[in-house]
C-alpha cells in the first residue's frame, strides 16, 4: 500500500505541477491582451510587438501609417504578408499597395524624388491582391486608376499621362490629381 500511496502522490503532484503551468500560461496570455488592448486604446503601435499574431500586426501596421511612419508601415504588411494565413493575403496586399501609393505621395513633394518605383510597388501589390482574390474591386479600381491607361478619364484626369518614369519631364499623372487616396484606403 506504500507503493500505491507513493504513486498516487506523484500522479497528483504532476497533475498540480501541470495546472500551475497551465495558470502561468493563462495569466502571460491575459496580460499580454491587455497589454495590446491598452496599446490600442492609446494608439502605441510600438506596444504591439513584431513577431504578434497577424491581427495584431495588422493593428500594429495600420497604427504606424496613423501615426505616419510609412515606411516601418511598409515593413509591418511586408512582415504580415509572411505569416497571414491565406485568406487574409488579398486584404493584407491591398494594404501594402495603398501604404506604397501613402508614400509615394509623401515623396512626390520632395524636390527631385522619381517616385515611379514607389507607385509600381503600389501597382504590384495591387496586382499580387487581385491574384489573391479576383473580386477584390477596390484593388481593381485602384489598379486601374494609378497604373492602367484608360483612354476615357472623365473630368479632371483627362489629358493626364500614366508615364511616371521621370517626374521631371513634367506632364500631370492621373495618380497626382486625386484629392484623397484610392479607394479604400486601410
Amino acid at each position: 500500500m506504500g507503493v500505491r500511496f507513493r504513486a498516487m502522490q506523484m500522479v497528483l503532484a504532476l497533475v498540480v505541477l501541470a495546472l500551475a503551468v497551465g495558470a502561468i500560461h493563462y495569466a502571460r496570455a491575459l496580460h499580454q491582451a491587455s497589454t495590446y488592448n491598452a496599446a490600442l486604446v492609446a494608439n502605441e503601435p510600438d506596444a504591439i510587438a513584431w513577431d504578434a499574431r497577424p491581427e495584431l500586426l495588422q493593428v500594429k501596421a495600420y497604427g504606424l501609417l496613423q501615426a505616419g511612419r510609412i515606411d516601418e508601415a511598409i515593413t509591418a504588411y511586408r512582415r504580415l504578408e509572411e505569416v497571414a494565413p491565406d485568406g487574409q493575403q488579398a486584404e493584407v496586399l491591398y494594404n501594402l499597395g495603398a501604404t506604397h501609393f501613402a508614400l509615394a505621395r509623401e515623396l512626390y513633394d520632395q524636390p527631385r524624388t522619381n517616385v515611379a518605383p514607389v507607385i509600381q510597388q503600389s501597382r504590384i501589390a495591387f496586382m499580387r491582391a487581385l491574384r489573391s482574390d479576383s473580386t477584390l474591386y477596390s484593388a481593381k479600381y485602384n489598379l486601374e486608376y494609378i497604373g492602367l491607361p484608360r483612354v476615357d478619364a472623365p473630368g479632371e484626369t483627362e489629358g493626364a499621362t500614366d508615364d511616371v518614369t521621370d517626374p521631371e519631364q513634367g506632364g500631370t499623372h492621373r495618380w497626382q490629381l486625386m484629392q484623397d487616396y484610392p479607394e479604400g484606403m486601410p
